[in-house]
């Protein structure tokens, strides 16, 4: 060893110290993400960190081996959970309005530094618009997005082609032209200006009509959808609505506060104003105040419309936007800017939300959500997911009294009809196109899939809770509520009565030699049992009740589930090797993935827990992403507890049966899926 060359000692500490690096990053980019202060920060983080942990696991080592676990958590919640796309950052000062163009493949934003700007949606400046003196105030585009109009406290108004030449400018105003706004039928555009007016031009300049009747300055202009009325909103607490002869058609009146900004519906049937006095309204046309919108710590400064006219976005000087269904409920809050939020836009489709800011950016908020495949049919409960290794069928147990047999897309193939009671666990077969079923009725049953019942196994003394096929497929055993477990063949012989328990048997699972047994009770202990019926090993350590019991398929190791909590790591002696917490109820259902390195478990907190074996989470799945377009709730929890889960055969899916009869498909992804799309969402 020459004298520069590290000790064996030294390099472990070189590695230790880095691997608590990566982990330490990867709980930062969790807690950034969590404070809400900025979520691409958080994102850029979180895969910093995630590229350092890349650098260990090449050749894709098995999890067990990743000296740090953290990022993978963090682009599993950060990706679930984000809605900030990108950032538009290039304005010397603040950003005063933002506005979507038409097609939705570019944005254009105004600032206080004189110019306007158009921008693609990955944030890069296209062009630059440079003429105002003053600070321009309002942006927005052409219905044909040939053009961009902009207004200025210059007290002109713009006209550019959208490579940055003016082509008209629109001078009248005694004051600073607040808002400007192209009409969505003709060559026009409105303007509101400080001077107390609004005018309507032609695109050679000329003054078609101006508004006059507000007692103070104009702060917002908006077209009606059809283009044959015009709204105004002022200082004087009062929207206006207008023919374009000039005849104020009808006043809204009820703000307390400076009203800031308005927008009419895509039906052109109502109007939204939002004022200083920190709420919004909603009105009819006949000047009724329908609904109000409270919720934002300080003034709004501006609104919008959806698309779809079920839903309104405001912006606040509390440094957030808001998202409301019609009836006044906050859907989401949208938080990351540094300084009060100025101006909003919907995207044409209303997929995205685009916002500017006093802290000189622009941001795109994406508002669709993630489409989960979910089986849907049963009745009640389902008590029961397992998956066959024959063309990626889905076996589930229910309350309804039935089970049933799903592909991958969510579809019923068959129904399994012939218990007396609920269905309390299923069980696919290795090897043949069967599934074993349990049930409250104190039998279990071998079926086909064609849905024909093959074998009743009879002999139970009481509701039987669980059933898992031998690794060959020949035997089944089942776990009872009379504190029994049994092995079957397949014809319905009883071949062993395993007795011990003092309590209810609740789970039963088979070593993947198939020359032991494990059961759980409700005796707050698990045990492994020979096929002679004698107990092997006594697992004790649970505080309560233990649901769910499996063995790891490539380890000599098991796993149980309990009512106190947690989940524990068995090695076959009885030693508790890990306990995995982190629930906030009873844990109801454990199992390993197909390689073995991982462990998932469901809860009565409505929550699936991916973990490695040393007790790291991984991942968590709590519910996911509303789509905010069709007015769903940002994230949509699980409403209901989680009784069972398993993993696909290729182990690249959880499966989750719950309370709400229901039964649904989580993606696990790997270090390098989570990398790829974590940058993509950036790209």
């Amino acid at each position: 060893m020459t004298q520069n060359q590290p000790t064996k000692l030294e390099t472990h500490q070189q590695v230790k110290l880095k691997s608590m690096e990566i982990e330490k990053a990867g709980h930062h980019a969790l807690e950034l993400f969590k404070s809400d202060r900025n979520q691409i920060e958080a994102l850029r983080v979180a895969i910093g960190a995630a590229e350092s942990l890349q650098k260990w696991t090449l050749n894709n080592p098995s999890v067990a081996t990743y000296p740090s676990t953290s990022p993978l958590l963090a682009l599993q919640v950060i990706l679930s959970k984000i809605r900030e796309r990108h950032q538009f950052v290039g304005h010397r000062s603040t950003v005063r309005s933002v506005s979507f163009s038409p097609t939705q493949d570019a944005i254009a934003t105004a600032s206080i530094d004189g110019s306007a700007q158009l921008w693609n949606l990955q944030g890069k400046c296209l062009v630059t618009f440079s003429g105002h003196k003053d600070w321009v105030n309002s942006v927005s585009f052409s219905a044909n997005q040939s053009a961009i109009a902009t207004a200025s406290d210059d007290k002109t108004a713009k006209l550019w082609d959208l490579q940055g030449n003016c082509l008209v400018t629109f001078t009248g105003h005694n004051d600073w032209v607040t808002s400007v706004c192209l009409s969505p039928t003709v060559a026009a555009l409105a303007t509101a200006s400080y001077d107390g007016t609004a005018k309507l031009w032609d695109f050679q300049g000329n003054c078609l009509v101006t508004f006059s009747g507000h007692q103070q300055s104009v702060t917002s202009v908006c077209f009606s959808p059809k283009g044959d009325t015009l709204a105004t909103a002022s200082y004087d607490r009062t929207a206006k609505l207008w023919d374009f002869r000039g005849n104020c058609l009808v006043t809204f009146s009820g703000h307390d506060g400076w009203v800031t900004s308005l927008s009419f519906s895509p039906t052109g049937n109502a109007i939204a104003t939002a004022s200083y006095d920190g709420t919004a309204k909603l009105w009819d046309l006949e000047g009724n105040c329908l609904v109000t919108f409270t919720g934002h710590d300080s003034w709004i400064t501006s609104l919008s419309f959806s698309p779809t006219g079920n839903a309104i976005a405001t912006a606040s000087n509390d440094r957030t936007a808001k998202l409301w269904d019609l009836e006044g409920n906050c859907l989401v809050t949208f938080s990351g800017h540094d300084s009060w939020i100025t101006s909003l836009s919907f995207s044409p489709t209303g997929d995205a939300l685009a916002t500017a800011s006093n802290d000189r950016t622009a941001r795109l908020w994406h508002l669709q959500g993630n489409n989960l495949v979910t089986c849907s049919g049963h009745q009640k409960s389902v008590n029961s997911v397992s998956c066959s290794p024959y063309q990626d069928r889905i076996a589930t147990a229910s309350n309804d009294r039935t089970a049933k047999l799903w592909n991958f897309q969510g579809k019923c193939l068959v129904t399994f009809i012939g218990h007396n009671d609920w269905v309390t666990s299923v069980s696919c077969s290795p090897n043949q196109p069967r599934i074993a079923t349990t049930s409250r009725d104190e039998t279990a049953k071998l079926w086909n899939f064609q849905g024909k019942c093959l074998t009743t196994f009879i002999g139970h003394l009481d509701s039987v809770w669980s059933v898992c096929f031998s690794p060959k497929g020949d035997t089944i055993a089942t776990a009872s509520r009379d504190a029994t477990a049994k092995l079957w063949n397949l014809r319905g012989k009883c071949l062993m009565t395993f007795t011990g328990h003092q309590n209810w048997v609740t789970s039963v699972n088979f070593s993947p030699k198939g020359d032991t047994i494990a059961t759980a009770s409700r005796d707050d202990t698990a045990k492994l049992w020979n096929f002679q019926g004698k107990c092997l090993a006594t697992l004790i350590g649970h505080l309560d009740s233990v649901w769910s019991v499996c063995f790891n398929p490539h380890r000599d190791v098991l796993a149980t589930a309990s009512n106190d909590g947690t989940a524990k790591l068995w090695d076959l002696y009885g030693n508790c090797l890990v306990t995995f917490t982190g629930h906030d109820g009873p844990v109801l259902s454990v199992c390993f993935s197909p390689t073995g390195d991982t462990l998932a478990t469901a809860s009565i907190d409505r929550s699936i827990k991916l973990w490695d074996l040393r007790g790291n989470l991984l991942a968590e799945y709590r519910g996911y992403q509303g789509n905010l377009s069709l007015g769903e709730a940002n994230f949509v929890d699980l409403k209901t507890p989680i009784y069972s889960v398993c993993f696909s055969r290729d182990g690249k899916f959880l499966l989750s049966a719950s309370e709400d009869g229901k039964v649904r498909f989580w993606p696990i992804e790997n270090l390098d899926e989570l990398l790829v799309r974590a940058k993509k969402w950036l790209d």
